[in-house]
């Protein structure tokens, strides 16, 4: 069995092809990977023979579907770990960042709208840095440009090719 968050983590790096694999490949039985083929062709996803074992034999080194037979896979259940028994007491070595008489109603709104500024400001100033890095790229883009029309060489190309095309 494997836990909620490993399952999460590892699906997250899939691609597309890989996690339609996952989902088709059943929990409760063993499947061939012909059968888990057809599942996937019955749903629309039409994925050759090889690329389905390569993904099952990917999803196998990473926990997430078992061979019990060979070339008979099944996908791993997932298990979802219980709670923690939380304890009754604080623990005596932590510090509160605030003493309960400071804290009112308004502070924790005060704290999101200073949290929602500092974001606008770190959006304006990812859109400063993209515009930045855009006019950048136009200026070489127009260096490169003009490199390629005054270069002695183009010019030769450019004769060749006339002559070439004065041949035909």
């Amino acid at each position: 069995m494997v836990q909620a968050q490993k399952l999460a983590r590892a699906t997250e790096t899939l691609t597309g092809v890989a996690k339609r694999v996952l989902d088709a490949t059943p929990i409760s039985e063993p499947w061939t990977v012909a059968q888990i083929c057809s599942e996937m062709g019955r749903s629309g996803s039409h994925v050759s023979f090889n690329i389905v074992l390569g993904c099952l034999n990917t999803h196998k080194q990473a926990g997430l579907v078992k061979e019990p037979m060979t070339q008979y896979f099944q996908r791993v259940a997932v298990t979802v770990p219980e709670p923690k028994a939380k304890a009754a007491a604080p623990a005596a070595n932590v510090v509160p960042l605030m003493s309960a008489e400071k804290i009112t109603e308004r502070e924790p709104l005060e704290s999101i709208g200073a949290m929602a500024q500092r974001l606008r400001e770190a959006g304006r100033a990812l859109i400063m840095w993209a515009e930045d890095l855009e006019q950048v790229g136009i200026e070489y883009e127009t260096r490169i440009e003009k490199a390629g029309q005054d270069s002695p060489e183009i010019a030769k190309l450019r004769q060749l090719q006339t002559i070439l095309n004065s041949l035909r």
